[in-house]
């Protein structure tokens, strides 16, 4: 469970689910489970996997932890 739905914490959980390759529907509805009451979840994630799926060509939108590593989220168009 998050502390709070704060905006940090929504991108945080956001991109460790974007980062991960987990979709959309899964990503909102394990957020829902592990945090009741959290009704603007699916709006809030859906709203940072749709810019950052968009911006193919932006850097640096978020980071996230694979591994033990700090990676970070990019546009499709950067390696």
């Amino acid at each position: 469970m998050l502390k709070d739905g704060s905006p940090e914490n929504m991108v945080k959980v956001a991109a460790s689910f974007y980062g991960h390759g987990v979709p959309l529907s899964i990503a909102t509805r394990v957020y829902n489970f592990c945090n009741t009451g959290s009704h603007l979840a699916p709006f809030v994630i859906g709203a940072f996997y749709s810019n950052w799926l968009r911006n193919t060509e932006a850097l640096h939108m978020a980071t996230y932890v694979r591994e033990g590593k700090i990676l970070l989220i990019k546009g499709k168009n950067h390696s």
